[in-house]
C-alpha cells in the first residue's frame, strides 16, 4: 500500500512532455511534491504510519520510485555554466531535503489549510533565494 502510495507520488513528479524551461519545472515539481502531503492516505500511510511501522530503512526502500523521480529533477542543476557542479548538486539536494522535511511537517499540523500556504511561501523564497541556474 505504501509502495503504491509512493508509486503514485512519484508519478505525478514527472512532467508531461519536453520541459523547455528546467527552473520552472523543478519550481513545479517541488511545489507538486509538496501539495502531495494535502492527500489523506499521502499524509497517514507515507509520512506518519509508514516511519513508525515500517521504520526509516524499509520505509526509504518503499520510497525507491519517488527517490528516482527526485533524482530525475535535480539532474537540470547538476552543471553549471562552467559545466558539472558539485556546489549546484548539493544546493539542489539541500532544497530537496528542506522539501521532504516540509512535507513531514505538514500532517502534523493543526490547520493544515493555513500552513500549507505559509510552508509553500517559504519553499519558494527558498527555491528563490537559492541562486540555482534558471531565469
Amino acid at each position: 500500500m505504501i509502495e503504491r502510495a509512493q508509486r503514485e507520488i512519484a508519478e505525478t513528479l514527472v512532467p508531461a512532455g519536453v520541459v523547455s524551461d528546467s527552473w520552472a519545472a523543478f519550481v513545479g515539481t517541488v511545489l507538486t511534491a509538496l501539495d502531495s502531503a494535502n492527500d489523506p492516505v499521502v499524509r497517514r500511510l507515507v509520512l506518519i504510519e509508514g516511519p513508525a511501522v515500517l521504520g526509516w530503512i524499509d520505509m526509504w526502500r518503499a520510497q525507491e520510485p519517488l527517490l528516482h523521480s527526485i533524482a530525475a529533477m535535480r539532474e537540470p542543476f547538476e552543471f553549471d555554466r562552467q559545466g558539472p557542479s558539485i556546489h549546484t548538486s548539493i544546493r539542489a539536494r539541500l532544497l530537496v531535503a528542506a522539501v521532504e522535511e516540509a512535507m513531514l511537517y505538514l500532517p502534523h499540523t493543526d490547520d493544515l489549510k493555513r500552513d500549507h500556504k505559509i510552508v509553500q511561501a517559504e519553499v519558494r523564497t527558498l527555491l528563490e533565494s537559492a541562486g540555482l541556474p534558471g531565469p
